[in-house]
């Protein structure tokens, strides 16, 4: 069974309208007529030819199936956000542990330079000492 379209009746089309979220200009620039054409059309003022019918019809069935892609959109827009949220909760974690790791390393290496000059004051000092005579032997050996 088909259902009749009553666009002749006066505020058919305002329901249509509103309901596909759209004003009397965005209607109008999607059907290509003024906004004061959708007014008289809405209020009864002029009649709607059936060509008239078919591009206004159109018009808000197009509104209707952006609104569906545009939510169908924004679905797949929160799916990625809250993918995306995950692997920002991870890599903090990750760089947490490896603030960690990498204070620890630091404290090492801190440790490893204070050896260093340790053993290079150490080895300054050897150097710098006068160095010790050999005894010579007293039965002439080793001249």
């Amino acid at each position: 069974m088909t259902r009749k379209l009553e666009w002749h009746k006066p505020g058919y089309l305002r329901r249509l309208r509103s309901k596909a979220g759209l004003t009397q200009g965005g209607l109008g620039r999607l059907c290509g007529f003024s906004p004061k054409n959708i007014s008289d059309f809405e209020r009864g003022r002029l009649r709607i030819a059936p060509g008239d019918a078919l591009k206004l019809y159109l018009g808000v069935a197009s509104k209707a199936a952006s609104r569906a892609s545009i939510l169908a959109a924004r679905e797949a827009a929160i799916e990625q956000k809250v993918a995306v949220a995950g692997l920002v909760d991870e890599l903090r974690q990750e760089s947490q542990q490896a603030a960690a790791e990498l204070k620890a390393a630091e404290a090492w290496l801190a440790q490893a330079e204070a050896w260093l000059r340790e053993a290079d004051a150490a080895l300054a000092h050897l150097e710098s000492a006068p160095k010790a005579r050999k005894p010579r032997s007293r039965l002439g050996v080793g001249k």
